[in-house]
């Protein structure tokens, strides 16, 4: 008592209230906490961006893709059974049931696309093949109402964690035009090999450069020449005008 007594008439600064160093622990622990939460926060902003950024890539990639392959694409839900349609941006457009999905096709071709999904969803877990299957549809994505063709590929886009496939892949290409124009390349070629075997008319095949590359029966009787023996001799279409006008002259 007489202590303080003496400090509080002689030395009155020793009288002042002093804050407890575990004060001073506890509010640093808490700026390290706050320091700690800001640069967490920093890095997930830019993480996030950075994320964002790749996803724009890619839709943008995803986009023009779409555009210059005219590639229409779907993902099938193996829990939920749906068919998604994915816009340009990879973003969800309609989803379908797996009866409403099989309106737009064949029921053979529904049938094979079934068959492949199950293959896929049965499969071991360390196999991501592609399974391509052509078909033809009624597109739903342009609301046509005209059977067209199409190149369908399936493949695995996600797995759970135990493995099994989550979500499947599938891509879908109109090849209508490409099948239009083999099958003008095929009926031209047949009208052609028609044409070719004419027991009447001759006919001759030249190429750029004007020398002979085939010659029909009827021609070489014309020409009096061998089909076998002419075109390895490089005969030009001069000297085959050549030697009928000296035909013609001596006739």
């Amino acid at each position: 008592r007489l202590a303080g007594i003496q400090n509080k008439w002689f030395y009155p600064e020793h009288n002042q209230t002093e804050t407890p160093i575990g004060v001073w622990y506890l509010l640093g622990l808490t700026g390290f906490l706050a320091l700690l939460f800001l640069i967490y926060v920093i890095n997930y902003r830019l993480h996030e961006r950075a994320i964002n950024r790749e996803n724009n890539q890619h839709n943008k990639r995803l986009a023009l893709i779409n555009e210059t392959c005219k590639v229409c694409i779907w993902t099938y839900d193996v829990n939920t059974k749906l068919f998604t349609w994915r816009n340009e941006k990879g973003e969800s457009a309609h989803t379908f049931t797996a009866y409403e999905f099989a309106l737009h096709y064949h029921p053979e071709d529904f049938t094979k696309v079934m068959d492949i999904l199950h293959q896929l969803e049965e499969g071991p877990e360390d196999e991501d093949k592609e399974m391509t299957i052509d078909i033809e549809a009624i597109d739903p994505e342009n609301a046509q109402s005209e059977w067209r063709d199409y190149t369908m590929t399936l493949s695995i886009l996600r797995r759970e964690k135990d493995g099994h496939p989550s979500l499947i892949l599938i891509t879908k290409k109109d090849i209508t035009e490409q099948h239009r124009q083999e099958r003008q390349t095929e009926e031209r070629e047949l009208l052609y090999k028609s044409a070719f075997g004419n027991p009447i008319i001759g006919i001759l095949q030249f190429d750029h450069d004007g020398y002979l590359i085939n010659i029909n029966k009827r021609g070489c009787d014309i020409f009096c020449c061998d089909h076998d023996a002419i075109i390895p001799e490089h005969v030009s279409y001069h000297d085959i005008l050549g030697l009928q006008d000296l035909k013609m002259s001596e006739a």
